[in-house]
């Protein structure tokens, strides 16, 4: 059952999420929906339905949403920034229950591959730092091309270039998805692309998320990020 910009199927009010009872319930005519699938509970949709302090809003998201793998995006996006209060929280959250590539990596799935490309971030990295997830881009390309996000940066590989960005240094997340999938650009850089590391763009929302949470943790007086 799609409910698409908490409305009530029935009377067309808006809805209102019951979190300990898992529910969307209409306080006009007293209908409930569960949700089979918890971070697909939709997002208010608009400028001033989105309403993380750790986000500013600076595209029709309206109008974007109506896009249903944006949608399915954006949707996990705002259950992880509701439910969750700390990025290894949402981290845990990766490694237990999301499905990932079988080219991808994570905190205690396929660990092994993070030695495909640890050779050539290791310099860069600081001591401690800690690796939360490997996505490989490229097809037949492993450890060739791909990014990387730590606990303090993300890393974008490919033959050609070679960046890194640390999470607070993170202005702009540019979101795209105008061919069918979806991608976000960080800090408006087309070298710097995160695409979904998962079976579903629930994965990218949720990455998202937590790389959200990241900067605001490294900087808690920082400014909001815009989505452009």
């Amino acid at each position: 059952m799609a409910l698409e910009g908490r409305k009530c199927e029935n009377c067309g009010g808006g809805l209102e999420f019951v979190r300990t009872r898992n529910l969307w319930i209409c306080p006009y005519c007293d209908s409930q929906f569960e949700v089979k699938d918890e971070t697909t509970a939709p997002a208010e949709t608009g400028n001033s339905g989105f309403s993380s302090s750790m986000f500013s809003i600076e595209v029709d998201l309206d109008r974007m949403m109506e896009a249903s793998h944006f949608a399915e995006c954006m949707n996990a996006i705002d259950f992880c920034l509701k439910n969750f209060g700390t990025a290894k929280e949402i981290s845990e959250y990766i490694s237990k229950k999301c499905t990932l590539k079988d080219d991808c990596a994570a905190k205690g799935i396929r660990e092994e591959k993070f030695q495909l490309f640890l050779p050539k971030i290791q310099k860069e990295m600081d001591p401690g730092e800690e690796i939360l997830l490997y996505c490989n881009k490229g097809i037949f390309s492993q450890g060739k091309d791909f990014y990387v996000v730590t606990n303090k940066r993300c890393f974008f590989v490919d033959k050609k270039h070679f960046k890194a960005v640390l999470h607070s240094d993170i202005g702009m997340l540019k979101p795209d998805a105008s061919l069918g999938t979806v991608v976000w650009y960080v800090n408006r850089d087309y070298d710097m692309q995160i695409q979904t590391p998962g079976s579903s763009y629930k994965e990218l929302g949720i990455l998202i998320a937590l790389i959200a949470l990241l900067s605001f943790e490294q900087d808690p007086n920082r400014e909001p990020i815009a989505i452009i």
